[in-house]
């Protein structure tokens, strides 16, 4: 028989190669493996990561999602910086997607959506933008925490589609990522809110047969997992050095993964916690000073922390000490480990005293409102200390440092040290107290607010948590147990109900939960984009509301809100003769909505 010989020519050998190596990578990827849990793109370096090419979006619909870890600290003008960049200025943006923020720009003009919500470090984040030609909108693990009214059609670009940087290179803004991005996926359709929670922790089966699905990115490779087999759409490195450049790599661990991408028998979302509502009777009730319940020398460690607790004020109190001790670990500023009140979180780190205070708390408008019940939460993320009631965000403060312990025993109901003489008392009721060595996020704190953790032995990071049927520690009983001091008594019934304006507190920012399908319908009233006159100025600036009571604020170039008051619906004339020299923001927070606008102090 006479042999044939068949040959190749150099392009096709290439091609074939290429076709059997994402072939094979495909097979990875659906085998009964760890290869998802090792498939993160990890940026280590500024100006580096991933062109995937120019893959623009037109028309009136999009959607732009990731999962995303961030490992170092940001400045806050960045809103954490660049994951899925096809822009350079607001001029020119087909679509940005950050961990706080979402921006396009459309024949209408340009439009951002940003939430006060700050990411914590090292803390693995699901986030998505979604566009459908009436509303922006930005979810963070399923949930929508931010919208803004937005119309038109997206405006194309030059430039290429680039992963953790600005997609035009000769940007020099703070704004690179640096961190862990995995699952980027780039649509021409608005995904809904149960598209996106069915689908944000779970890799996409037959990703070419996604209807509207342009690119998709998993990082066992640089392929983009829609065109397999057909263009062979590959992306490539790009960073400061040679290639392949030393600050970007693929095929990584990301150590701080809390997703099921890398759970080779889930699917879909993980099940729904089990929780039943919490009890009515089995409070704490402190009826007199100098009363409460001692829990031991608990002192909390590292740069995370979480204290959690649900509470009814039942006596006036001093504003001064912001409704009282909750939970306290401290005797004074200079020896505080943490200290909770209703209006009021501290910490004490290796670099000062921390303190955030309830915008409320400056407001005799909003205080607490006593005999009514509230869920409270401080969170220290290694950056921030946060204050959460009923869910809102009401106070937030840069913070940075290992926190100090202390040899008081803390106590729930009073202050730490017994010789203290303040009017710091707490009276009224306290349950559900619960202590975590970790930051836990909005959506956490969403998901057990009102409810018990039916489980606490299983729940990561939780130390000690205390429902007062017993004085006992839920997560380890022989740690942390209890003891009555005062006149203080547990197995109480609470009479009041829930307080604040319902779920969302008056001085916050409400949030939509993640079982919300109407989600237009949350954001009655819209911002548009913040005008601020003159700018510069020297000592008064003038701006528009388009809604009454909005809460604004005017913030520094490092975070720190430096004003806060409520605004009219019209013009507003705010006096900044006391600021110092320099770049400031005017942010305006409605709902779920927010406007932000840069301006200079001369």
């Amino acid at each position: 028989m006479k042999k044939i010989k068949i040959y190749f020519s150099p392009l096709k050998l290439m091609s074939k190669i290429l076709y059997f190596l994402a072939l094979a990578t495909i097979v990875n990827i659906h085998c009964f493996s760890q290869t998802r849990c090792n498939s993160w793109l990890y940026i280590y370096g500024e100006r580096s990561g991933v062109d995937i090419g120019p893959i623009g979006v037109t028309g009136q619909k999009i959607t732009v999602e990731c999962l995303f870890n961030r490992t170092t600290p940001y400045d806050p003008i960045s809103n954490g910086g660049e994951l899925v960049s096809n822009h350079c200025s607001p001029e020119n943006v087909n679509y940005l997607l950050r961990p706080n923020s979402a921006s396009i720009t459309t024949t209408n003009g340009f439009f951002q959506v940003i939430t006060g919500n700050e990411i914590s470090l090292n803390v693995t984040y699901h986030t998505a933008m979604v566009y459908d030609g009436s509303w922006l909108k930005l979810y963070r693990n399923g949930l929508l925490i931010a919208q803004t009214a937005a119309s038109g059609n997206l405006l194309g670009n030059l430039f290429t589609t680039k992963i953790g940087r600005t997609a035009c290179l000769q940007s020099v803004w703070p704004t690179d990522f640096v961190g862990y991005i995995n699952e980027v996926r780039i649509w021409n359709v608005d995904r809904s809110q149960t598209q996106i929670q069915t689908n944000m922790n779970s890799i996409l089966a037959n990703p070419s047969a996604q209807v509207g699905l342009l690119s998709y990115y998993t990082f066992t490779s640089l392929y983009d997992k829609v065109s397999y087999g057909t263009t062979y759409k590959l992306g490539s490195f790009f960073g400061n050095s040679s290639t392949p450049p030393v600050a970007v790599s693929i095929n990584q661990s990301n150590t701080n993964q809390n997703f099921s991408v890398c759970d080779i028998d889930r699917t879909g979302p993980p099940p729904p916690p089990v929780t039943t509502p919490i009890s009515t009777n089995t409070h704490l009730k402190v009826s007199a000073v100098k009363s409460g319940v001692n829990i031991g020398n608990l002192n909390m460690t590292g740069n995370q922390l979480t204290i959690e607790a649900v509470f009814a004020r039942t006596g006036a109190y001093d504003p001064a000490y912001s409704g009282g001790e909750i939970v306290s670990k401290h005797c004074t500023p200079q020896d505080a480990n943490y200290l909770l009140r209703p209006n009021e979180a501290g910490i004490r780190t290796t670099n000062g005293y921390f303190s955030v205070k309830s915008k409320c708390a400056l407001n005799t408008l909003y205080p607490i409102v006593t005999n009514s019940l509230y869920h409270i939460a401080m969170v220290y993320n290694g950056i921030r200390l946060k204050l959460y009631r009923n869910g809102a965000l009401v106070g937030d403060v840069p913070a940075t440092g290992n926190l100090s312990t202390n040899s008081y025993s803390a106590k729930i109901g009073n202050i730490a040290c017994t010789a203290n003489a303040y009017p710091s008392d707490f009276l009224g009721y306290i349950d559900d107290v619960r202590f975590w060595n970790s930051a836990r996020s909005e959506a956490d704190i969403w998901t057990y607010m009102f409810k018990r953790i039916n489980t606490p032995q299983t729940q990561p990071n939780l130390v000690a948590y205390y429902i007062f049927s017993s004085l006992q520690n839920q997560v380890n009983p022989l740690l942390y147990s209890g003891s009555i001091f005062g006149t203080a008594a547990i197995n109480q019934t609470n009479p009041y109900s829930l307080g604040g304006g319902g779920a969302s507190d008056p001085c916050g920012v409400a949030r939509v939960s993640v079982q919300t399908n109407n989600e237009v319908a949350s954001a009655q009233t819209t911002n548009e984009n913040v005008g601020v006159t003159p700018n510069p100025s020297i000592d008064n600036i003038k701006f528009t509301s388009n809604c009454n009571n909005c809460q604004s604020m005017i913030i520094d170039n490092t975070g720190k809100i430096i004003k806060s008051f409520k605004a009219v619906k019209g013009v507003n004339n705010i006096y900044i003769g006391n600021l110092s020299k320099g770049v400031y923001f005017l942010k305006q927070i409605n709902k779920l909505t927010s406007a932000t606008k840069k301006f200079v102090k001369l």
